[in-house]
Parts: C-alpha cells; structure tokens; sequence
C-alpha cells in the first residue's frame, strides 16, 4: 500500500464515526425530516457555491478593472514618450538652423530681403530696439521701415524674410498708405524678433592657490 492510499485510508477512519453519527440520525428521522434536512443541506450547497462564484467573480472584475488602468496608463505613457521623441527632435532641427546662421548678420540678411522683393531702394533703416537673454537664448528686437512699396513687393518681402531660413519672428506689423505720383504705395514699419544661442563660456582652471588663474602679461 503506498502512501496515498495509506493517508486515504487514515481519513477514512477519522470520517467513519461521523458518518455513522449522521447515517444513525437520519435513520431516526422521518421521511418528510429527512426531505427537510436534504433540501436544507442543499440550500447551503448552493449557498456556498453562489457565494464562492460571486467572490470569485468580484476578484476577477477587479482584476479586469486594474488591467484596463495599467493597459491605459501603458498607453497614455507611450504618447507622452512619442511626443516627447517629437518635441526633441524639432528643437534639436531649430537649434541646428540657428546655429547656421549664428555668424550672420541681421541688416545683411534684411538687405539680402529687400533685394530679392526689388525694394533695395526703398529700405530706410535697421534699428535694434531692445535685447535680451534667457537660459542660453538672445532674443533681440529690431524695426524695419520700408517706405512707398506695392502691396505685392510687400508680399515679396515677408515671404524673403519668413522664408530666408534665419531665425526670426514678425511680432508687428503697421501700414500707413500714402500716395507717391499718383498712386497708392505702402509705408511699412515691422517689428522683428531675432533668436540667436549663446554658448556658455567654459570655467576658468583655478590657480594652485584656489584662485582663478590670472591672465598671461603682454609682451611689450
């Protein structure tokens, strides 16, 4: 006899003075006590079947629930990481075009401009009218006068402007319409957002002494 049999055998023992117990009862019992007590043992079956399904139930939609909001939080994780991805890569292709066209000069670019609308001899002047740096960012402003232009060469020259690959923005724009032999021409005054990086200086090697290295003396 092998050992399961065996612990079969010792759980049979340790059940057979109940069994006799509930066989000695429900011998004592009449038929309609016996009908009552099955249909009770039943009913207690199925109680504990139902409430063991339920429970199980509950688990599994919990389960279910908590495997939704990891599958959505999985999904909205993978968004932020591609438009994070996207975002980089635009300001890495913005930080490339600015810096070639960092050693440019801004009134030779505007020139350049009003060349190409044939309007070289209507410029009337550059003016820097403001400058400012933010976390490595030169941000400078500028008013740009065109005076008698057609509303075509004016066109032309936004589009020079917009499209000559130099880091600018248009923040406004003021129009005054004047009459020049006889016909209508356009006095332009824009206002002009330059951006430019600025690198930040590498730190100065420390003396010996803890003190900043001084400059080399010129030769005289």
């Amino acid at each position: 006899m092998n050992k399961l049999q065996t612990f079969m055998s010792r759980i049979s023992a340790a059940l057979d003075p109940m069994t006799a117990r509930v066989d000695a009862t429900l011998e004592s019992m009449s038929a309609r006590d016996r009908k009552l007590a099955a249909g009770l043992f039943v009913f207690v079956l199925l109680l504990f079947v139902g409430g063991g399904a339920f429970l199980l139930k509950r688990d599994m939609d919990g389960r279910e629930k908590r495997l939704a909001s990891a599958r959505a939080d999985l999904t909205f994780a993978r968004d932020e990481e591609s438009q994070h991805r996207a975002l980089t890569e635009q300001l890495s292709a913005i930080e490339a075009q600015m810096r070639e066209s960092q050693g440019q000069n801004f009134s030779a670019f505007v020139d350049k401009a009003a060349s190409e609308a044939q309007i070289r001899e209507n410029l009337q002047g550059i003016r820097e009218i403001s400058a400012d740096e933010t976390d490595g960012l030169e941000t400078k402003t500028h008013t740009v006068e065109v005076q008698r232009i057609t509303q075509q060469q004016l066109g032309d020259f936004l589009y020079a402007l917009e499209g000559g690959g130099y880091p600018l923005q248009i923040r406004n724009t003021a129009i005054k319409v004047v009459v020049a032999s006889g016909e209508k021409r356009l006095n332009v005054k824009l206002e002009v957002a330059t951006y430019r990086l600025v690198e930040s200086a590498p730190p100065e090697e420390a003396a010996p002494g803890g003190e900043a290295a001084a400059p080399a003396a010129e030769e005289g």
